[in-house]
């Protein structure tokens, strides 16, 4: 049965080049392979079901594992890897603790004499975690456990996501030990104490910078132990190849630092994005993963040779997540952001009772390699275009700004939650971009607008910028209210439950129209604005409410729209959806990159002037929808991207301006369509 995986399509991507060919991971729990009879049974399985991609074997527990242990289970993974590759399959690792995730079967977890533990500010001590920059734990545990990896002859050594640099449990953003504390010292110029270090970087007047250091020296220790892992990993065997995972709901973006520590550029690198979404009976959650992942894939240099989104059906229970989801899964981050899929799908006889109990998952997802295959070729690495929501690098500085609230602690408000990703006005097909490079408009609230410069504010009011109330009022803070064109005059929660549509040129069609917006039932945000002079309002919020949303061009050739009126949801009836989709078209000056211009419930990407895409957010077929898409990225004829060239068709677009215009076959319910742009 050699040479299962088909050679002429490799299963990792091509280094250092751009793949052509989605690269394919399958994680296999140890319940599967721990014994003979179990991995016996897990070989035949993949045999008979054909599968194609890398296997990746987990080793270890929620906590790291005493060498001891790890040497025996290191012997039989050099079987069993063995064995894999004289099929034809590429075959490594995923260990699963280098640090340790949480302080769970602590009867498991290594002792290292000597070696520190994950410390908070208030001098508690973790149990199953360790110091990143111990060089005690470094020397005496990660250096023999990463050596015996690397020598079972592992293609591969895929780290995981306990390498990070908070969310360790409780207790909070990086570790304070003694070691740390002493390096923070040195780094930052703090001279106090551990019990004074979360009160010094709230400091009111030098916070902002001692944070940006302190997220920069954090960014710096983790990239530092991922440097000496990779060094680890290639002397010990320098035919494996060392993989980095990073999960999307952690801040402070160390990807740029992983990467060159590592030495990615030198060595081939494997990359695996990572998030949440185990089960789906909240389908929307989707589309916060896609993000994750696509911010997260925006933010990786270019040059790794394997990108693969992680697939997690977490923890194993069948019936929380479909097949339709799973694949939907795949093809969406395939399409949006990533090079490949990691999955981690299957579950062990152990657990389900049959290994057969994964044949439809994994039969599924197998056959949809080709298509993943097509989407990858299509749209290469390229980034998405459109609304950015000032979620960059720093965006953490502000979080946990409510009085009482200490910043260094874990957070306790809107953590990596930004206001344009995942809002309605995504979920009516305005596109999203996840760096400012590729920012066409800003859409920020007021905690985005915190962590920006004073340079950053200078460029976004001198284009395009989308302002809810906090974020208006945070600009007039800092001193740019006459760039904005509105104060805000208060809240109008309850007061103001129906609004209007003013008399603006925005506005043509349905002037004067009212709807109920529910701000005294729903709550929300409802905020009165004063106009200042050459603003122009936009919306009405009753007789006692003259404007809660408007718009204004500024003398630095910027333009503004202020909406206090529910600027994140709420814009889900077709005149406020198309009121909305107007408004980013006039902020960008028609240079948009493209807009859902019918009524639907899809959201868009489009990945420069390579591929649009569109998932449709329904349980309803989308018919007769309506994709603009600006002249600058598109022709006039599109092509469906599909694996069989009997499926393409072509779409011609009429000519709407600055735009193409095409009516785009339908589109079933909780599906993607994919179209190549030129």
């Amino acid at each position: 049965m050699a040479g299962i995986e088909n050679k002429a399509r490799p299963t990792s991507e091509s280094w250092p080049g751009c793949a052509r060919h989605a690269g394919i991971t399958w994680r296999i729990g140890m319940e599967m392979w721990g014994t003979d009879d179990e991995f016996l049974q897990f070989r035949d399985f993949i045999i008979e079901r054909r599968l194609t991609g890398k296997l990746s074997f987990f080793l270890g527990s929620h906590v790291p594992l005493a060498l001891e242990r790890v040497r025996g289970l290191c012997a039989t993974l050099a079987r069993r890897i063995s064995s894999m590759q004289e099929l034809g399959y590429e075959t490594g690792i995923n260990i699963l603790s280098t640090l340790g995730h949480v302080d769970e079967t602590l009867e498991n977890c290594v002792h290292v004499p000597g070696a520190r533990k994950f410390t908070t500010c208030g001098g508690d001590v973790a149990k199953g975690q360790f110091c990143p920059t111990d060089p005690i734990y470094r020397e005496k545990y990660l250096r023999p456990l990463y050596e015996m990896l690397a020598r079972t002859g592992a293609d591969f050594v895929w780290s995981d996501d306990d390498i990070r640099l908070e969310n360790h449990g409780p207790q909070g953003w990086g570790c304070l030990c003694d070691g740390c504390m002493g390096q923070i010292r040195k780094a930052l110029g703090f001279d106090g104490t551990r019990a004074e270090f979360a009160e010094w970087l709230d400091d009111p007047a030098e916070g902002n910078v001692r944070r940006r250091r302190y997220m920069q020296f954090r960014r710096e220790t983790v990239a530092d132990l991922m440097g000496y892992l990779a060094r680890v990993v290639r002397r010990a065997n320098p035919k494996t190849v060392f993989g980095i995972m990073d999960a999307t709901f952690y801040d402070q973006v160390p990807y740029p630092e992983k990467f060159a520590a590592a030495e990615g550029g030198s060595f081939p690198i494997y990359w695996r994005p990572g998030g949440g979404f185990y089960r789906d009976e909240r389908p929307d959650d989707i589309l916060a993963k896609a993000n994750g992942l696509a911010f997260e894939c925006a933010w990786i240099p270019d040059g790794v040779a394997s990108l693969e989104a992680e697939i997690e059906d977490f923890d194993y229970q069948r019936l929380h997540k479909s097949v339709h989801f799973n694949v939907l899964e795949a093809e969406l981050y395939c399409a949006v952001a990533t090079r490949g899929v990691a999955y981690n799908v299957m579950c062990s006889p152990l657990r389900c009772g049959d290994i057969r109990c994964n044949v439809p998952v994994v039969s599924a997802l197998e056959a949809r390699r080709q298509t993943l295959d097509a989407y990858v070729e299509a749209a290469g690495n390229a980034r998405a275009f459109g609304v950015y929501s000032g979620k960059g690098r720093d965006y953490c500085l502000a979080k946990n700004m409510r009085p009482g609230q200490s910043w260094l602690a874990a957070p306790v408000d809107d953590a990596g939650i930004a206001p344009f990703l995942g809002s309605e006005l995504q979920r009516i097909g305005i596109p999203a971009a996840y760096r400012q490079a590729e920012a066409q408009i800003f859409a920020l609230n007021g905690r985005a607008v915190r962590t920006m410069s004073d340079g950053e504010i200078a460029s976004m009011l001198s284009s395009a910028a989308y302002l809810s109330a906090d974020a208006a009022e945070e600009l007039v803070r800092r001193g740019y209210g006459r760039d904005i064109g509105f104060k805000v005059a208060g809240p109008a929660t309850g007061e103001a439950d129906f609004e209007s549509y003013a008399d603006h040129p925005l506005n043509a069609g349905f002037a004067g129209l009212k709807h109920y917006g529910g701000s005294g039932f729903w709550g929300g945000a409802a905020f009165d604005l004063e106009p200042l002079p050459g603003a122009l309002t936009l919306m009405h919020g009753g007789p006692r409410h003259p404007c809660v949303a408007g718009t204004f061009e500024n003398s630095r050739g910027g333009r503004v729209c202020v909406n206090g009126y529910f600027p994140w949801d709420r814009l889900s009836n077709e005149v406020r959806s198309e009121q909305m989709k107007r408004v980013f078209r006039w902020l960008s000056r028609d240079r948009i990159s493209g807009y859902v211009a019918s009524f639907h419930r899809i959201s868009l990407w489009v990945r420069g002037s390579h591929v649009a895409v569109l998932l449709n957010m329904s349980a309803d077929p989308a018919q007769n929808v309506e994709l603009a898409l600006n002249k600058s990225v598109a022709g006039q004829t599109l092509e469906t991207v599909c694996a069989e060239a009997s499926q393409k068709h072509r779409i011609f677009g009429k000519d709407d301006g600055a735009y193409w215009r095409y009516s785009l076959p339908e589109i079933s319910p909780w599906t993607i369509l994919v179209l190549k742009l030129k």
